[in-house]
């Protein structure tokens, strides 16, 4: 059911490409995800989509200002179904490094998710397919980050995005998060 107070008047690649990413099916074969055959698996729009009577429901952040070095973007979300698994997909534009740069990462942007309690998640931060609890780094490689938690604790989680490093320009990203939001 359309719901014209939720629609975007402007939907940026990025926003896309993170409810694709966001929606994988990390079930294919035996490979753990992230992994560099199958990425974060296959893609399901039906289980980032929300239809009237799912559980599931959906976040989505578009923004097109973007960030500079040391500068931090919040946003915050409500968990109160604990049985949906919390998925969030982070994505960025770069702008192109130089020819032959390894690695070619130019802007460096840094994602976070904290519950209510103080645990926090860090995106690409994965073990056995799941976002590790505390890690001590960030990815520093990669303008897709994903984080995974499959029993998040209810209440406020506060999703965090800082500019780690952006040299040229401001760098725009999307955020999509699905679960008992």
């Amino acid at each position: 059911v359309a719901t014209p107070a939720d629609s975007f008047r402007y939907i940026s690649a990025v926003l896309i490409r993170a409810m694709l990413i966001v929606s994988a099916d990390p079930n294919v074969g035996s490979y753990v995800i992230p992994d560099s055959n199958i990425g974060f698996g296959r893609v399901d729009v039906a289980s980032v989509l929300y239809f009237n009577g799912d559980k599931r429901r959906l976040a989505l952040w578009d923004d097109t200002l973007g960030v500079a070095t040391g500068a931090y973007r919040e946003f915050q979300i409500q968990i109160s179904d604990t049985t949906q698994p919390l998925r969030a997909a982070f994505v960025w534009w770069d702008t192109a490094a130089a020819i032959g740069a390894n690695p070619a990462l130019v802007n460096n942007l840094d994602f976070q998710i904290t519950n209510a309690q103080g645990t926090f998640y860090r995106g690409n931060q994965m073990s056995g397919g799941v976002s590790t609890p505390n890690p001590g780094a960030y990815d520093a490689r990669n303008v897709e980050e994903v984080i995974r938690v499959n029993v998040p604790r209810s209440g406020i989680w506060t999703i965090r995005v800082t500019g780690a490093s952006v040299a040229y320009p401001l760098a725009n990203f999307a955020i999509a998060a699905t679960g008992g939001i």
